[in-house]
C-alpha cells in the first residue's frame, strides 16, 4: 500500500491512468472527489467497458475540491459582470 498526497507529481490520476486499458474495467471508492478530478478522469472512462465509482454523500458538498488539491483553482478571479 502507498499513501498518495494527490498533489504535484504525486497525483492519483497519474498512478491509475497508465493502468486503464481500452475495454477494461475500473472500480473506485473515495471519501472525497472534486468535479475537477472527475473531469480529468472522464476521457479515460470513455475507453472502458465498465466503471463504478463510489463517492461521497452529497450532503458534505465537497465536490469543489479543497485548497490542498490545487490552490491555483481557488485563486482565479470570478468574471466581472
Amino acid at each position: 500500500m502507498k499513501i498518495v498526497r494527490n498533489t504535484g507529481s504525486e497525483r492519483v490520476i497519474d498512478l491509475i491512468r497508465p493502468k486503464i486499458q481500452p475495454g477494461g474495467q475500473l472500480d473506485a471508492a473515495t471519501p472525497s472527489l472534486s468535479l475537477f478530478a472527475f473531469n480529468e478522469l472522464l476521457t479515460d472512462l470513455d475507453a472502458l467497458k465498465a466503471s463504478r465509482l463510489l463517492g461521497p454523500s452529497l450532503k458534505y458538498k465537497i465536490f469543489a475540491g479543497t485548497c490542498v488539491e490545487s490552490p491555483s483553482r481557488f485563486s482565479a478571479a470570478a468574471p466581472e459582470g
